[in-house]
């Protein structure tokens, strides 16, 4: 009788462990499919969240510049 009580424990065990990996498994699986979603919904609505970014390749351009000319009046501020 004590051997099949441990021997019950045992396949609970092993049945709970498989039952999370299951449940980890089609988590990681909805995870990449609610990422997919999300970056959707983003790009339909960039223009609503930021209107800079809407345009990347400008709005990189714009900091750039403002980068360089920030960097240029520092050092002209040192050299005088």
């Amino acid at each position: 009788m004590e051997s099949t009580l441990r021997a019950m424990k045992k396949v609970s065990e092993i049945q709970y462990k498989r039952q999370d990996l299951f449940f980890k498994m089609r988590m990681r699986a909805h995870k990449g499919e609610k990422k997919e979603q999300v970056r959707a919904e983003i790009k339909k609505g960039i223009n609503i969240i930021a209107p800079a970014a809407a345009n990347r390749e400008k709005a990189i351009s714009i900091a750039t510049r403002k980068a360089v000319i920030k960097k240029r009046a520092e050092e002209s501020k040192m050299v005088n």
